[in-house]
């Protein structure tokens, strides 16, 4: 005789990818917000990632990745490159550029010297997406295209640069034979306070002056100056001077060439 048999009631299927991305989304949102000093929520939203990945909720992972906050800050950087606003993000001094990367042409913007431990969420998918872009198009439109020497190169093309005036330099002016180079008003004195060690006004004194000893100048292939200025820690040192890159068609620093190494940072007054 034959059994009948009952089929069970199928059981709804959960939104397991659902929930999962809703909890992973703010957790990153959250890390990218107060660092990832704490480790609760990161751990929990790479948890949660790992979880989508593993059941194969692949609609719920693509939304999760393409509104987490790497995708965001990747995005933000493209659209700051395509509006000519685009700065890699640094630690540093606050609200200061800093020298031209030599390959995405694009300056540093230091944002403070204190880390929260989110840079890896914000800052670094910015700069890839800005630096992504100068690598796909070229450099961002307004950024600095010309030469652009090395530390050797730049110390090797000032050998045969002419003696400078520094009381010239002080009066925004740059005089190299025949040729005078007119600065920004005010950018010759910024630069002689940032690599001088001192005022502009401490040129005045004899004595001081001939302990600095002559500054030079040499224009790099028509467009790029470079500017070496002596101060007396190098000449008791015996190293070279600091050698300041100058943009002659936008009249702006791009980079500045320290002999003794990064733990000389003077006032750097980018442009």
């Amino acid at each position: 005789m034959p059994t009948l048999e009952y089929a069970r009631p199928s059981r709804a299927r959960r939104p397991f990818g659902r929930r999962f991305s809703l909890l992973a989304l703010p957790l990153l949102w959250l890390c990218a917000l107060v660092g990832t000093l704490f480790v609760v929520p990161l751990a929990a939203a790479l948890v949660a990632i790992a979880l989508l990945v593993y059941h194969r909720r692949l609609p719920a992972l693509l939304l999760t990745l393409v509104f987490s906050p790497f995708c965001v800050f990747f995005i933000n950087g493209v659209g700051d490159y395509a509006i000519g606003t685009a700065h890699l993000r640094e630690h540093g001094p606050p609200h200061r550029l800093g020298p031209v990367d030599p390959t995405t042409r694009l300056q540093p913007l230091y944002t403070g010297d204190v880390s929260l431990g989110n840079e890896w969420i914000t800052y670094s998918p910015y700069n890839l997406g800005a630096g992504f872009m100068s690598r796909l198009l070229g450099p961002m439109p307004g950024s600095y295209t010309g030469p652009y020497p090395d530390r050797a190169a730049a110390f090797a093309a000032i050998r045969s640069g002419s003696r400078v005036d520094l009381h010239d330099v002080a009066d925004d002016r740059v005089h190299l034979h025949m040729l005078m180079i007119q600065l920004p008003p005010g950018m010759g004195s910024a630069l002689l306070y940032g690599f001088h060690e001192g005022p502009a006004t401490d040129i005045e004194n004899p004595k001081l002056l001939a302990s600095y000893g002559p500054a030079r100048g040499v224009v790099y292939r028509s467009t790029l100056l470079i500017l070496a200025v002596p101060t007396r820690l190098r000449k008791l040192a015996g190293d070279p001077d600091t050698l300041l890159l100058l943009d002659l068609d936008h009249d702006r620093l791009i980079n500045v060439y320290d002999a003794l190494g990064s733990h000389y940072s003077p006032v750097v007054p980018w442009y």
